[in-house]
């Protein structure tokens, strides 16, 4: 299922562009442990690395946004409204119990969410790279939709979400819709 995991959040606008790569750096740096697990056991996670936010003006008719890879396998895209983060690891690795990166990839996630949109704790998760993520990712890009719109629009094509990680790995869901504030322990069948 997917081939990439694609996590979709409300961008904080509050937050100036400068921040974003000082924020990227002090959750990643925090996460040392959860990554090296990462590493350990993935095939798709790079070396550790910088993140060094660019900014990618108008051309074209597309419109302007912020993007960066960083350490791991991650990358992140600033759209008007909406956080894109990328990760190359598999969805399946996300989701599954039976996973040993399963909680090491969630606690990054929920990190990277909290650090970016501190007072916006709720994210969309949904599998890249096999079309499921295209629709709501090219609305938050092209049409500057909010994160609502977004989750409006995964509903339309992939039905209701799970709405914690062991809800994502029931039969027939495709896609999550969950709050940050709870950090997962374990994830557990």
């Amino acid at each position: 299922m997917g081939t990439s995991i694609v996590v979709l959040f409300t961008r904080d606008l509050s937050l100036p562009i400068d921040a974003f790569s000082t924020r990227l750096s002090r959750a990643f740096d925090e996460l040392a442990s959860e990554l090296a697990k990462v590493k350990q056991h993935a095939w798709y996670s790079c070396e550790p690395g910088s993140w060094d936010v660019i900014f990618v003006p108008e051309h074209g008719g597309e419109p302007p946004y912020l993007t960066t890879e960083g350490p791991y396998g991650f990358s992140v895209d600033i759209y008007d409204n909406v956080v894109c983060l990328g990760s190359a690891e598999r969805f399946e690795h996300l989701r599954s119990p039976d996973s040993p990166v399963a909680t090491p990839l969630q606690r990054v996630i929920h990190s990277v969410v909290t650090y970016l949109s501190p007072y916006r704790t709720v994210f969309a998760t949904v599998a890249g790279g096999m079309g499921d993520s295209d629709r709501p990712v090219d609305l938050a890009y092209y049409n500057a939709a909010t994160f609502n719109d977004v989750c409006n629009c995964l509903r339309q094509t992939l039905g209701e979400p799970a709405t914690s990680w062991y809800g994502l790995n029931q039969d027939g869901v495709c896609w999550g819709l969950v709050d940050a504030v709870h950090p997962p322990t374990t994830i557990s069948r």
